[in-house]
């Protein structure tokens, strides 16, 4: 743990280098690097939200959904043999309450690049 932690803090120097910017997530290097400093415990969306936290601070705010709660979220029942489970579902970071960052769904659902083709969502705008 102690050592993922110190990745993720190498991480967040290279990140505070490149000025704040939330689209530096879309950079498929960038989602490489956060990958790579999470593991051994794999991509998973929760990491990936609580490393976004680590890097972020107090200006993001961790949300999730079971697919039990949401029906509507495909993409993640698909996933488990389209059987919803209480326990899968999806967790994600929300930046200053305006964007979504969620490298892992991109690293995980590029294949539907009309849905899924980044990995920061604009909350105030439509698209």
């Amino acid at each position: 743990m102690r050592e993922m932690i110190d990745k993720v803090k190498n991480f967040k120097q290279f990140n505070e280098s490149v000025g704040v910017n939330p689209y530096i997530y879309d950079s498929p290097k960038i989602i490489g690097v956060l990958e790579k400093a999470i593991e051994p415990s794999s991509f998973i969306c929760t990491y990936v939200a609580s490393a976004i936290k680590m890097l972020e601070g107090d200006k993001i705010k961790i949300y999730g959904f079971s697919t039990s709660e949401n029906p509507e979220a495909k993409h993640f029942v698909e996933e488990n043999g389209g059987d919803s489970d209480e326990d899968e579902g999806h967790h994600f970071a929300v930046l200053d309450d305006k964007y979504i960052i969620d490298p892992w769904i991109y690293d995980n659902y590029i294949k539907y690049p009309k849905t899924f083709g980044r990995s920061v969502f604009d909350l105030q705008k439509k698209k």
